[in-house]
């Protein structure tokens, strides 16, 4: 960022380049469920994403349950947010300043690269690297945040799998047998999860793909706290059926979706180029993005919704589906008040806390 940022005279000029390029447009008020990126698209269902990711998350809940009082507990979750909030500058900051940099020449549209993703070490390689060997820094940098996050998560899906579906079956076996269970259980995960690259690279950019497989996490998890603490009637079938039918369905809008032509991109310039030897690229791109509307308009209206409002239709559809089923089941009755919001419990203090303070 910072070297960026010299690299541009400051960032006056990055916000100069901005302004020209369209990219300041920050609130887009069409209610328009194929639209990305606008106000609607937050408030209705980015902004339950973010809260599931912050509070309600496996890797969340491990972490404030370690903790001794609740107090501690919602220090860390500030913490929490205030760091995420310093990264996404950073990160905001970074993406304005390569904006700015490749302002009269984008490489995706010259033909540089072939994603958008590879746009960030493209120009890490040939603009910002400080002394030879850095960008080979970067790259470790990189690997090394990936490979840590992802066993971390392998050992905490093998862990969830055993606890919760194998523990039972498994009673007498000895500690060497269950080690050796648990890291057949990581190798398992860790192949299907690179089988999954194949389906993943045709999903779009990075981007894209966290936010939908976090949505579908969200529409899970989400509405079954959702349905517990706000809804006294729901019971377990319906919280079963509720959390299988919305994310059935949100499956189905992320894989109908994929036919889908990519979001168009905002005007980018190529008058900067040299085009010499990328002429053909440029010709072929220009082809491609011609007959992208086309493609689009033979694809059903349904599969056509903007992934960032899948996680407000699949929580509306749980929340529904597991009322509907609650009431044809019998419903339910809340014995713990304490599971209940505070503003619609009885007969305790609303101000007692979920978490023992002693």
């Amino acid at each position: 960022m910072i070297v960026g940022l010299i690299s541009v005279d400051g960032y006056t000029n990055v916000w100069t380049a901005l302004d020209r390029g369209g990219r300041l447009a920050l609130f887009k008020t069409d209610l328009n469920f194929e639209t990305r990126g606008s106000v609607w698209a937050y408030l209705l269902s980015t902004n339950f994403t973010t809260l599931y990711q912050f509070s309600m998350s496996q890797s969340a809940l491990q972490r404030y349950i370690s903790l001794p009082t609740f107090e501690k507990a919602k220090h860390a979750l500030w913490i929490q947010i205030c760091l995420c909030q310093v990264i996404l500058m950073v990160q905001f900051t970074i993406g304005a300043t390569i904006f700015a940099t490749y302002e009269k020449c984008d490489p995706l549209t010259a033909g540089f690269v072939e994603k958008i993703d590879q746009i960030f070490p493209y120009y890490v390689q040939e603009k910002a690297s400080l002394f030879p060997g850095f960008n080979g820094i970067f790259i470790a940098g990189v690997f090394a945040a990936g490979l840590s996050t992802t066993s971390t998560l392998l050992n905490t899906i093998s862990g969830t799998i055993y606890t919760d579906f194998l523990a039972t079956k498994f009673k007498n076996a000895s500690q060497k047998s269950v080690r050796n269970l648990l890291k057949l259980l990581v190798a398992v995960v860790g192949a299907a999860g690179i089988g999954l690259m194949f389906v993943i690279e045709k999903m779009g950019t990075i981007f894209s793909i966290t936010h939908q497989c976090f949505t579908l996490s969200t529409v899970g998890v989400f509405g079954l706290f959702i349905n517990g603490i706000l809804f006294r009637t729901t019971n377990s079938k319906g919280a079963k059926f509720g959390v299988i039918v919305s994310m059935a369905i949100v499956g189905i809008l992320i894989i109908g979706g994929l036919n889908k032509q990519p979001d168009p991109l905002l005007p980018l310039r190529t008058d900067g180029c040299d085009f010499s030897n990328t002429i053909s690229n440029f010709s072929e791109l220009s082809r491609s993005n011609s007959t992208g509307v086309n493609a689009n308009e033979t694809t059903h209206w349904i599969f056509r919704i903007n992934f960032q409002f899948f996680a407000f239709i699949g929580l509306f559809i749980n929340i529904l589906v597991s009322y509907t089923v609650s009431w044809f089941t019998g419903g339910n009755t809340v014995k713990d008040q304490k599971l209940l919001a505070t503003f619609i419990r009885k007969n305790i203090p609303q101000d007692t806390p979920l978490l023992n303070n002693n």
